[in-house]
């Protein structure tokens, strides 16, 4: 083992011990730097971003608050109405108008396209066998135009195989144009 001896003076051995220790720590927190800015940056913008989607969408929700408040208002109002007019709550609750339309709508499908459906008439039914503490039965007519026969028998075919209605028939077939074409014209009766 070799031995030296320093003469570098007391004072500039302490300069050279602080300037290494500060290049060491500089070089340490330059790196820190470099590495936790992106980071930072990039949580940042991901916050940021965030944040305006959440006032984004609040601000979408909001008229659907408004309308929340009016739907609470409007069946508050419903419960109020005399019975008279609550038989069409009645009709929504055991067979929904929707439900309706959407088996009407398969069967158009089922006949590709070719059936037309151009006037729905829902009423009471006083006809309708019930009981006394049944509600009334309904009737629905349904009025349209096909491209022939063949599709209104699918159509009301579809619609027996729904199992929606209690009876389904067809009233009424005839010719007629629609513009330049040979249409038929038909009426179909459901009740339920």
């Amino acid at each position: 083992m070799k031995t030296y001896l320093n003469l570098i003076p007391e004072k500039i051995r302490c300069r050279q011990v602080f300037q290494r220790t500060l290049w060491l720590w500089s070089g340490v927190w330059l790196l820190a730097i470099v590495i936790i800015v992106p980071i930072g940056w990039q949580q940042w913008s991901k916050a940021n971003s965030r944040r305006r989607q959440i006032e984004t969408l609040e601000r979408d929700f909001e008229p659907i608050r408004g309308l929340k408040s009016e739907l609470i208002a409007l069946r508050q109002k419903a419960k109020n109405i005399s019975p008279m007019t609550a038989v069409s709550f009645d009709f929504d609750e055991r067979r929904p108008l929707p439900t309706l339309i959407a088996a009407i709508s398969n069967a158009a499908v089922e006949t590709r396209g070719n059936v037309s459906v151009e006037s729905l008439t829902l009423e009471t039914n006083p006809a309708s066998p019930r009981r006394d503490d049944a509600p009334a039965g309904y009737r629905l007519v349904l009025k349209g135009i096909a491209a022939n026969s063949a599709d209104v028998t699918t159509f009301v075919g579809s619609l027996r195989r729904c199992n929606l209605f209690q009876k389904v028939d067809q009233k009424s077939i005839g010719q007629s144009t629609f513009g330049d074409i040979a249409v038929q014209r038909y009426e179909v009766e459901c009740s339920f």
